[in-house]
């Protein structure tokens, strides 16, 4: 047992000197059968590593750093040390399948969960037919519960036409294994191949000599000046409770840099410039992170359950919505008294071109009422609980239940009133049920705004504004064109907008929401 290099008879000190990147798990039944067609006199195992070794030392890994049990090593000493070092350090484990791995204990019960347990992907590779392989379950000791086979990162190879195929079906040995070691090189280019995030270190049984340290590498962290730092940190906190579910740890680990990192290395590094580009730096790191995560899911180089495929959506979309609100000029917010939203009844004039800019001011966790529009062009992203509206010239008490009369619209689902409100329809019962709709609605943080364009700003009577918060306790956000007033984002607001449609598009897509 050695690293694979061809060098039978190592050094206990010589092998345990190379760091591994890949392990590869077998069953050594699977050699002795030396069934392979294109390298004669050998087993399916050595001739996967074989034609792997060939493809993947053009992209960085040598054969020194990939592990593959020869049984060189025949003390129990030299193969329980190269075993526990190899598990300890790997990257990635590459888990041939077979009816005699499946039944392996220690490939089951031993290499198989140490991975899991450390965040390493995982990559099934079907040698030979076995009956309901993808439904066999591993026990995951970080989460506590079983993953599939069928659930790991790749969903088997080689693929044939999408599904997995094992390798002795194919009429040519070497195309089966061609597609397989095209599909491991891909996401070894990607960004799941990284240094696995240890959640919790397995002891490495070795001589203290070649024990080693995992210690901690310092997280970046942000110096703001003092006007900047309140403000942001409260979103930096956000953004870090959003990648805080362990999700992340045991099936992207390697977005992060170190296991003891709280936020995707690309996160960090996008923390790192002037104060007044964080939001925008930090909103194009997640947009790459989205992209790089929906291509690996795509080609099935990642395969996340369905339960950790929302989870995981879920959080993305909440990491848009803290670093949008650091997009925000704190300055404008603080005037406006919008530091700390949550005051539904408050009535605003922003300087915004888009409801969505609007809103975003007034949201606490603005990414739970994003949109994306049902038609092409004109605003890339909606407040699904925005409601925009226009206000003609006339008297309080008919501007008002007009105004009430769109409320109850967008209050009230159509299937339980069928008949379009009215502003006739308006009376005190009414209001004083939107009244009531609209406190709970605040409450729970999911409060309505009407959202008035720039030239309706002076309809906006101070008597209007007034009947609105105390008949209906909903707030009134006046978009303005700006003028002298100071721009309430540091960031292109259409690009802004732009670029998280762009990102709910993507999460849209059929890999993060398998049926």
């Amino acid at each position: 047992m050695n690293y694979a290099s061809g060098q039978h008879g190592q050094d206990l000190e010589g092998w345990m000197g190379t760091r591994c990147k890949v392990f590869i798990s077998y069953s050594h039944e699977d050699e002795k059968l030396k069934d392979s067609k294109v390298k004669i006199g050998v087993g399916y195992p050595r001739a996967f590593l074989s034609r792997f070794l060939g493809t993947i030392q053009a992209h960085g890994i040598s054969k020194e750093e990939i592990f593959f049990d020869d049984g060189a090593l025949v003390t129990e000493k030299e193969w329980r040390a190269a075993i526990n070092s190899a598990l300890s350090d790997c990257w990635l484990l590459i888990f041939l399948v077979s009816p005699e791995s499946i039944q392996s204990d220690f490939c089951m019960k031993e290499e198989l969960p140490r991975a899991l347990r450390r965040g390493v992907p995982i990559i099934t590779v079907l040698l030979r037919p076995s009956i309901d392989w993808h439904l066999v379950e591993v026990h995951n000791p970080l989460s506590g519960r079983s993953i599939k086979l069928g659930e790991f990162h790749s969903g088997g190879l080689p693929k044939d036409g999408g599904n997995a195929r094992p390798v002795s079906t194919w009429e040519k040995e070497e195309d089966a294994w061609a597609k397989t070691c095209a599909d491991i090189r891909d996401f070894i280019k990607g960004a799941g191949f990284r240094p696995p995030a240890d959640v919790q270190h397995d002891p490495v049984h070795v001589d203290a000599a070649n024990a080693r340290s995992h210690e901690a590498s310092p997280e970046p962290r942000p110096e703001w000046p003092r006007g900047e730092s309140a403000f942001l940190d409260a979103y930096l906190a956000r953004l870090i409770d959003c990648f805080s579910d362990q999700v992340f740890r045991s099936r992207l680990s390697g977005l992060f840099e170190h296991p003891d990192h709280r936020l995707p290395s690309g996160v960090n590094r996008a923390l790192q410039v002037d104060p007044a580009k964080v939001g925008e730096s930090v909103c194009k790191a997640l947009l790459q992170i989205v992209n790089e995560l929906s291509r690996s899911l795509q080609a099935r180089i990642i395969v996340l359950p369905h339960a950790d495929c929302a989870v995981v959506r879920d959080c993305l979309k909440a990491a848009f919505g803290a670093a949008a609100r650091m997009c925000l000029n704190p300055t404008v917010l603080d005037t406006k008294g919008l530091v700390s939203p949550g005051d539904a009844a408050a009535c605003h004039r922003l300087p915004a071109s888009e409801i969505a800019g609007a809103t975003l001011a007034v949201r606490s966790e603005p990414h739970k009422w994003w949109k994306r529009p049902d038609r092409i062009g004109g605003a890339a992203l909606e407040d699904e609980r925005a409601i925009p509206i226009t206000v003609e010239p006339g008297d309080t008490q008919s501007a008002g239940k007009l105004l009430a009369a769109a409320l109850y619209e967008a209050t009230f689902p159509k299937v339980f009133h069928p008949k379009a409100a009215s502003s006739s329809d308006m009376d005190d019962e009414a209001i004083g049920r939107l009244r009531g709709e609209a406190e709970v609605d605040a409450l729970l943080g999911a409060a309505r705004y009407f959202v008035l364009p720039p030239d309706h700003d002076g309809a906006l009577t101070p008597e209007l504004e007034a009947w609105v918060i105390k008949q209906l306790s909903t707030g009134v956000l006046v978009r303005q064109a700006g003028g002298g007033t100071p721009p309430l984002f540091r960031y292109s607001e259409t690009t802004l907008f732009a670029l998280i449609g762009r990102a709910l598009a993507i999460l849209d897509q059929p890999e993060w929401n398998p049926s």
